[in-house]
């Protein structure tokens, strides 16, 4: 899991994994200041794949247990980092890991997850779409 920039390149958020005695991975989300004094904000010690929101006033993460869980979490940089309560955005049966849509329509809080088979316990496969909005663009001028 790499780290990432806040929106305002003044902070990272990254995932650090340890075994625990059941072996299984627990993951932990951190926030750190990037080249500036000051400690690490534990986020959530069950977290994977964090990211920020575009407008960098919220951290996402995804939660593991039964199933799959979308945390949010407010943020503020003012006097430094805070983080507020974690809210659940919603559960399913989704992999690990989270794509954002909103990283290419910023005016949306839309997410993107690969849904699990519950039959299955591996994703075979992904179909990637490319140029999808020329393509919507078109369909709706047409359709007009």
């Amino acid at each position: 899991e790499l780290p990432v920039f806040s929106p305002n390149n003044k902070y990272i958020t990254y995932f650090s994994s340890r075994e625990s005695n059941s072996d299984e991975t627990i993951g932990e989300a951190y926030v750190v200041p990037f080249k500036e004094p000051g400690n690490k904000v534990l986020i959530s010690s069950k977290a994977y794949a964090p990211f920020w929101s575009n407008d960098g006033k919220k951290l996402y993460y995804v939660e593991r247990g039964n199933s799959t869980t979308l945390m949010e979490v407010p943020v503020s940089f003012n006097n430094g980092f805070s983080a507020g309560a974690p809210r659940k955005l919603f559960s399913g049966n989704f992999g690990t890991y989270v794509i954002r849509v909103a990283q290419e329509i910023p005016s949306t809080n839309e997410f993107l997850m690969i849904k699990q088979d519950s039959t299955k316990n591996t994703t075979n496969s992904l179909n990637v779409i490319l140029n999808w909005n020329q393509e919507l663009t078109r369909k709706l001028a047409n359709a007009k």
